[in-house]
């Protein structure tokens, strides 16, 4: 059985940095040390590779790795991290109560990264009635809105 050790990843910026309070939307996560295993020199990454009597399996390590990568939206939840690059990832954001919560990321399911990164949930307007609910064709007509969360 192999153990291999990798270094923490960083989030730098989630763009964008906010959603709707009901969750969904995608967030581009980026950062460093996403894909570790694929950060490693080529001549590991070859199967079958002897490197100091070790044999390197980059393709067990690197699968096991995309099974165990989840955001934590910190007191929120854990969403499915797909791993575009060693710096980009793609998260979705789960529904919230809370208005921010720090995102982190894992590549284990049990080590987090750690860089006070926020991201925020707003209430997505309701719209009640409209005043007037018609106009000319040529436009002009002042409307009003009736609702909350605007």
């Amino acid at each position: 059985m192999n153990y291999y050790y990798y270094n923490r990843p960083i989030v730098a910026k989630l763009a964008p940095n906010y959603g709707p309070a009901a969750g969904g939307n995608e967030v581009l996560v980026l950062g460093a040390a996403f894909d570790p295993f694929l950060e490693l020199p080529p001549h590991f990454r070859e199967l079958g590779t002897e490197d100091d009597a070790n044999k390197f399996k980059y393709e067990e390590a690197n699968r096991m790795n995309k099974n165990d990568t989840f955001c934590v939206f910190e007191g929120v939840g854990k969403t499915k991290a797909t791993i575009i690059s060693s710096t980009k990832a793609v998260c979705p954001a789960p529904p919230s109560t809370k208005d921010s919560a720090e995102l982190y990321i894992t590549l284990n399911n049990q080590d987090y990264s750690d860089d006070d990164v926020l991201y925020y949930w707003y209430k997505s307007a309701k719209l009640y009635d409209i005043n007037p609910k018609y106009g000319p064709t040529e436009g002009g007509t002042e409307v009003h809105l009736f609702g909350t969360d605007f």
